[in-house]
């Protein structure tokens, strides 16, 4: 019997971000390679799960059936059908090094419109052939707003978590347009810098576009300038009680001194006179929390807006007026649960509309009186995926909307109700000899503690807590993984997030008994994170743990090794590079040579004094080399072929899936397909080494069948 990895945990960084992922599986012999041959490569292929978060939506102004959709984390779709089918359409959104694909603004050129730039959280990027690629612009800073001079496209405007910036030159160059907007003085390497304000809501005047308005996030806030950008002033009367937010921002297309913002608590506000007065509108609505707010393009006075009760609320309903705000009546998305984003109305057929929510477009094509679901090919979930061992083609993946499950290869995806087991889903395992066996590990949000380990007998149909023993209920758990011998032994790394638990809680829980009981053991000392856990597939008693410290950062960085089942650890960590009180290593993921378990290989994420890459060990760990000719970025995930060993894949931070034939000394790129380079899971199909499923931060999974 073959032995790879059988479980998998993530835990986040931050509340955007699910952190990394270690699997375990039981692997069943099969195929080799064609001895001599070297397969042809075919692309990565989409499946899902479709969905996701949606923050902005643009239409063609000359072709409305072409849309581009903005997403948290997968990048921009574009659809030619009207929604019917969407693509990613991402080349070269992650040419910068930190580029995470979170897309917050977009704008169409509006003569050009095979011209567009977006705002991203690694600044603004343009393309000129209809989104097919994209390159990065000099503006660096994350752009939350873009607008286009109607008359003069190569003028655009940006607005940043840092102030405003002005283009004249198709966004060749940037310069800041602040003047008249609140500053904060910031202490900056001994000295004191401006700091200007959030702009998230932008609007220009389609008649006079030396006109604009720029919404402030902090303080309620609304600014005007009549001359370009060069300066600006508050225009906030009658804005009192709206709250400490603002936007959205619309500007009447026929009748431009029309406006209409969106506030935090105060519902929707008017202004008649460009901005000068504003007055709430706000008659039929039933919150006051403003996520959206759109005008008819043909018939202003026609207006929608998603309204929820406060602004902590997870959903909002959309509410339509036909008399410029003077009345609203609310209409059914069909989904009570919507946390809407975006909403827009196509130019040409005013009767229909498309929502951008937290799962995914809605369209209609009614006025808004009835919404369906416009996801295929959309795919826009950060999600890690395992395979059952003993039945391939039933797959979970754990997400942070939480966790699904397919029964067909990943065609189709359905939730799971774990709705016990809290918001944050980290961690999971399945039992190598009976899959219908599950065990999920919870972690803590910033709002919420961690809720323990939850077992399943019933393949994720129903679950229950399996908490005795456990020290500290609050725990984070970030991976999990199962003996493959005896698999009544489950192993949970646990860690400490924001100090909710003392620090001597954190450390590897071991249960002998199926999860009912547990008892914790230390690996190294100080505030650990535990980022792989891997089981010797020969000898099960002996373990493998990639840790990395938290601040204050401290030796015990690196690879421990267990040889008595995780009683006792010590640290193996001789070649790799030194820590000198800096996290230096980042390791991320683990592997095994199932045939030769004494050849352990680690990735490393990139960090100080190291760009990441693989190190490799050939005696259990003893000593380590750096591996990895032709890598590209750190790396997050490794997956080893369990009848060739010597074919290694690697998944990275920026350069997507990597394949090794020689053991990890060369590595060659095999991405064709895949529509987003930052790979967090790599699983190899136990029955067909052949197939492979590659989880992506943003894009969902991809399947490679070679």
């Amino acid at each position: 019997m073959v032995v790879l990895p059988s479980g998998m945990g993530r835990a986040r960084q931050g509340a955007r971000r699910i952190s990394r992922v270690a699997l375990s599986l039981i692997l069943v012999a099969s195929l080799r390679w064609p001895a001599g041959a070297e397969p042809v490569q075919p692309a990565w292929t989409s499946i899902g799960p479709e969905g996701g978060s949606i923050t902005v939506i643009a239409v063609d102004p000359l072709n409305s059936n072409t849309l581009y959709a903005g997403t948290q984390g997968g990048g921009v779709f574009k659809t030619t059908d009207g929604g019917r089918t969407w693509h990613a359409n991402n080349i070269g959104l992650q040419e910068k090094p930190l580029g995470d694909m979170v897309v917050t603004a977009l704008a169409l050129d509006p003569r050009t419109p095979s011209t567009l730039y977006v705002g991203t959280d690694s600044g603004v990027f343009k393309s000129t052939d209809e989104g097919r690629t994209w390159h990065a612009s000099s503006l660096d800073s994350d752009a939350t707003a873009l607008v286009i001079d109607p008359h003069d496209p190569a003028t655009l405007y940006a607005g940043t978590r840092a102030g405003l910036y002005k283009s004249t030159d198709g966004g060749g160059s940037w310069r800041g347009v602040n003047s008249g907007l609140p500053t904060l003085l910031l202490p900056r390497f001994g000295g004191s810098a401006p700091l200007y304000p959030h702009i998230n809501a932008l609007a220009v005047d389609p008649r006079t576009p030396t006109t604009l308005y720029a919404g402030v996030s902090e303080g309620r806030s609304i600014f005007k300038s009549t001359d370009g950008g060069e300066s600006w002033r508050d225009i906030n009367n009658g804005l009192d009680g709206a709250g400490s937010g603002c936007c959205p921002l619309i500007i009447d297309p026929q009748t431009p001194i029309i406006l209409y913002t969106g506030t935090e608590n105060g519902g929707v506000f008017q202004s008649v006179d460009g901005g000068e007065t504003w007055h709430p509108i706000n008659d039929g609505l039933i919150g006051l929390h403003v996520t959206a707010l759109e005008a008819d393009p043909l018939t202003p006075t026609t207006l929608y807006t998603c309204v929820a009760h406060t602004s902590t609320s997870s959903s909002c309903s959309i509410f339509k007026s036909a008399d410029s705000g003077g009345t609203w009546r609310p209409l059914n998305v069909g989904n009570s649960r919507f946390n809407l984003a975006a909403l827009i109305v196509d130019p040409r057929n005013p009767r229909t509309m498309y929502a951008g929510t937290r799962t995914g477009v809605f369209k209609s094509t009614d006025g808004g009186g009835r919404w369906v679901a416009s996801n295929t090919g959309l795919a826009n979930f950060d999600i890690s995926v395992i395979v059952d061992s003993k039945k391939p083609t039933t797959l979970y993946g754990l997400s942070d909307r939480g966790l699904f499950k397919s029964t067909n290869g990943g065609r189709t995806w359905r939730i799971l109700d774990v709705d016990q087991a809290g918001q944050f889903l980290s961690a999971l395992a399945i039992d190598p000899q009976t899959p219908t066996t599950l065990y999920l590990g919870t972690a803590a949000t910033f709002d919420e503690a961690g809720r323990g380990v939850f077992k399943s007998t019933d393949g994720g149909q129903s679950w229950r807590a399996v908490t005795a023993g456990l020290t500290n209920l609050s725990l984070s758990v970030s991976v999990m993984t199962i003996d493959p011998r005896t698999p009544t032994t489950v192993y949970a790394a646990s860690y400490r997030r924001l100090g909710q638990v003392p620090e001597s809680d954190a450390g590897l829980l071991k249960s002998t008994d199926g999860g009912e009981t547990w008892r914790s053991t230390r690996i190294g000392s100080g505030d650990l994170y535990i980022a792989a856990l891997v089981i010797d597939p020969q000898i099960p008693t002996t373990l493998y743990a990639a840790v990395r410290a938290g601040p204050p950062f401290k030796s015990t960085d690196g690879v421990f090794k267990s040889v008595n089942g995780g009683e006792t650890w010590l640290a193996v960590n001789t070649g790799l590079p030194p820590n000198n009180g800096l996290p230096q290593v980042y390791l991320s993921s683990l592997a095994i040579d199932p045939h030769r378990p004494t050849n352990v290989y680690a990735g490393s994420l990139s960090g100080p004094g190291t760009g990441g890459g693989v190190y490799k060990s050939t005696d259990g760990g003893i000593s380590w080399s750096a591996v990895g000719t032709g890598l590209l970025g750190g790396v997050e995930a490794l997956a080893i072929d369990p009848r060739t060993p010597t074919i290694i894949y690697a998944g990275t931070t920026r350069g997507g899936v990597f394949k090794s034939t020689d053991s990890g000394r060369t590595w060659r790129a095999i991405n064709e397909g895949l529509a987003n380079l930052r790979v967090t899971v790599l699983v190899i199909d136990p029955n067909d080494p052949f197939t492979i499923y590659a989880s992506t931060e943003g894009n969902g999974v991809f399947v490679l069948r070679q």
